[in-house]
């Protein structure tokens, strides 16, 4: 029901539901509509706890109660693995519904996030390959090319022109195909 790639739902609440009870960690997002009324949602959540929400120009506790009332849409649940002990450094305390990002997250022992630099742990060549066979995006191929083992995050946020959760979940990803590596008060 969870890993459905493009899947249609009659109440995209049912989903976010069953996240939250099987205190699941990865990214939901949602799609409505054509044209002038598409609409694109993106729910992170992190043991079953919403930690960021946004539609459009919405984000926050305004975008999860606008994606709670959506009927049908089409949905993409994306599983996420993650280190409970080293979360609770990155993200600090989770509320019981929803948390908005804290730009200026950090670890554990006071370095920031966006400091953090990112290396391959694997050849060029054999990562490409694990991306198309993964059938990862295009956005995280370019990430993977522009880690270089001397670029932290910071720097992936400027050239990306992303914000530092964005970043966060790309390399994570990455990480989890196991192609880049993170050092270790990172590890989500």
């Amino acid at each position: 029901m969870l890993d459905g790639q493009n899947t249609v739902v009659d109440h995209l609440v049912k989903i976010i539901q069953a996240i939250q009870i099987g205190r699941t960690t990865g990214s939901l997002m949602a799609t409505r509509g054509e044209g002038s009324s598409y609409e694109l949602g993106t729910l992170v959540f992190l043991n079953g706890r919403v930690v960021q929400a946004r539609v459009g120009r919405r984000e926050g506790r305004e975008a999860f109660n606008w994606l709670s009332t959506w009927g049908r849409c089409r949905y993409t649940f994306v599983l996420s693995i993650t280190s409970e002990s080293t979360t609770g450094n990155l993200l600090g305390d989770i509320p019981d519904q929803l948390v908005q990002e804290e730009s200026k997250a950090s670890s554990g022992d006071g370095r920031q996030v966006n400091g953090v630099v990112p290396y391959r742990s694997k050849p060029l060549g054999y990562g490409l390959q694990v991306l198309a066979e993964k059938s990862l995006s295009r956005m995280h191929r370019h990430v993977f090319l522009l880690v270089d083992g001397a670029r932290g995050v910071g720097d992936l946020m400027r050239l990306l022109k992303l914000n530092e959760y964005e970043v966060l979940t790309l390399l994570y990803d990455l990480q989890d195909t196991g192609i880049i590596s993170l050092p270790s008060p990172l590890s989500l």
